[in-house]
């Protein structure tokens, strides 16, 4: 099942309970931590595949990824556009083949959980290619606890909507020159 490591695909994780998708992820974690302890204890240096937190890897940590991403993100709302991940790793000094859609739904979940549980999805913002939604976008509502499981209309209307919500959170006044 799945791809590489045991890795699922979006089709299976899909498929997956809510009980079964947190099972999945600590076994991912725990995989990850496994494989990083074995890359070290071999004494090679870390590889950098797709499938890995390039932040484990590379010298870039995950709370800069997530302050640089946050940032472009707050930068994108008050522009009131969406970005693709090039703009979100390159604001962290990454290429974007170095973030796995794993990393990925790492970094989103950690910059939208910062807004509490009721507060706007800056995640929301984040196209892949040809504007479409990120395919984990139903992941990251699940996994921040917000509806999730849906279908790819209903997801589509969630995103709208909260992209709409964190357009009008970040909204600048006009300067009209009164002030």
């Amino acid at each position: 099942m799945g791809g590489e490591h045991g890795h699922l695909t979006p089709q299976e994780f899909a498929k997956l309970s809510r009980s079964q998708r947190r099972r999945y992820w600590q076994k991912v974690k725990q995989r990850s931590l496994a494989e990083q302890s074995a890359q070290a204890a071999s004494g090679k240096p870390p590889l950098r595949s797709g499938n890995t937190f390039p932040w484990a890897t590379s010298g870039t940590t995950k709370h800069e990824v997530v302050k640089a991403g946050r940032g472009a993100l707050v930068s994108a709302a008050r522009r009131q556009v969406c970005v693709g991940w090039h703009t979100l790793a390159e604001a962290a000094g990454l290429k974007p083949d170095d973030l796995s859609d794993l990393a990925r739904t790492s970094i989103l979940v950690t910059v939208d959980q910062a807004a509490g549980p009721e507060g706007v999805l800056l995640s929301s913002l984040v196209v892949s290619s040809g504007s479409a939604p990120v395919p984990y976008f139903n992941e990251i509502l699940g996994r921040l606890g917000r509806p999730s499981g849906l279908r790819p209309i209903e997801l589509g209307h969630v995103r709208k909507i909260e992209q709409a919500r964190v357009f009008a959170a970040y909204a600048q006044p006009p300067d009209d020159g009164t002030a």
